[in-house]
């Protein structure tokens, strides 16, 4: 994420993308207890301009099938 970080602030674009592999998340949001540290380097990420997505996904026992960009809550 550091990286993404001084990509966009060297005028690129960077983007994070979180696969959720079901089809029935409502969002996706870091855990905070479990990674403090991961979360905040991912808010510090998305308040540098870093774009931070998450997609759904459909999930059989032969495919996984991207669906629908979700909400995501930093």
């Amino acid at each position: 994420i550091s990286e993404l970080i001084q990509a966009k602030e060297q005028g690129y674009e960077a983007y994070v993308f979180f696969i959720i592999q079901t089809d029935k998340c409502k969002y996706f949001t870091p855990n905070s207890e479990t990674d403090p540290a991961f979360s905040q380097k991912l808010r510090e990420a998305k308040d540098a301009g870093v774009g931070v997505c998450a997609l759904t996904c459909h999930v059989s026992p032969d495919t996984l099938t991207a669906k629908e960009l979700t909400e995501v809550r930093i």
